[in-house]
């Protein structure tokens, strides 16, 4: 009888766990832990809950899911045996929330561990075979977990993530080189983003490439950036108006009206973040 514990950790220790899975209807409205409904005899369980968690808006490499699984008694006890109360912890596995500055979304096979987990674990994947370590059916995968990020905050596009963290890198990279080819790649590419992300974070979008119109490099010779940048605005506004969203009696996209109506603003000095965060988007939004 196998029920999950499924928790949402902003660190490794206990008073770690974070409130924010979203309760059930008839309960508070968030909870630190969730409790999966228990597989009565079933060797190998299915479960077909949804979970929908409350993302802050920095995450960070200690932010992980803990899934923990318990044998729990459902039989009637004998008079002469006392029942057990508490589950029996049978073992865990986790997800950290981020690799490579990405958020980890899809479909994961886990491999579980009849430890609980060691110090600094979050920051590795179960995939990883750390030693000292009771692995269940021998490091196996045996728990399969499907995510799926729905968020206005947080890039879901591989293009975009690497864009926004070179231009928020920016500031740092000037005059060398190699990290400018970089960052020059990062902002042709954008031209490869998926539509519907790029429309999410289109306003953000366009005033970095904006910025890059005019910021002078140490590298004064050099027009790359620049030049990067004046394409793959060009492409994206030709993009989002063939898209045919929503037009006005013009036949102008609302879209873009918008952007230049209420949201642009004059380039201004480099930011001060050393990589992308995500509350630069609500402070735009604001």
């Amino acid at each position: 009888n196998i029920g999950i514990k499924v928790q949402f950790m902003g660190g490794e220790e206990r008073e770690d766990v974070l409130p924010a899975i979203y309760g059930r209807s008839n309960g508070p409205a968030f909870l630190r832990d969730w409790w999966c409904l228990v597989q009565y005899h079933n060797k190998q369980p299915e479960f077909y809950e949804e979970i929908k968690i409350e993302l802050p808006p920095k995450i960070t490499h200690k932010h992980h899911l803990l899934f923990s699984f318990y044998h729990v008694s459902c039989q009637k006890p004998k008079p002469e045996i006392p029942l057990r109360q508490e589950p029996f912890f049978l073992g865990c596995t986790w997800i950290p929330l981020l690799q490579d500055n990405e958020m980890k979304i899809g479909e994961f096979n886990l491999a579980l561990t009849a430890d609980h987990p060691p110090a600094a674990y979050s920051q590795l994947s179960s995939d990883v075979h750390l030693p000292n370590l009771k692995w269940i059916d021998n490091h196996r995968p045996l728990f399969r977990v499907t995510l799926q990020m729905i968020s206005s905050i947080y890039p879901q596009d591989s293009y975009l993530l690497s864009f926004l963290n070179h231009y928020y890198n920016f500031n740092s990279m000037l005059g060398i080189e190699l990290e400018e080819k970089s960052f020059v790649g990062s902002v042709r590419q954008l031209e490869e983003a998926a539509s519907e992300p790029l429309v999410k974070f289109l306003y953000l979008t366009l005033n970095s490439l904006c910025t890059l119109l005019v910021r002078p490099t140490v590298n004064t010779e050099s027009a790359e950036v620049p030049r990067a940048a004046f394409s793959s605005l060009a492409h994206i506004v030709n993009r989002i108006h063939e898209l045919k969203l929503t037009r006005d009696k013009h036949n102008r996209d609302c879209i873009l009206c918008s952007y230049v109506q209420y949201v642009f603003s004059g380039p201004q000095g480099p930011p001060n973040s050393s990589s992308f965060d995500p509350r630069h988007v609500t402070a735009l939004r604001s």
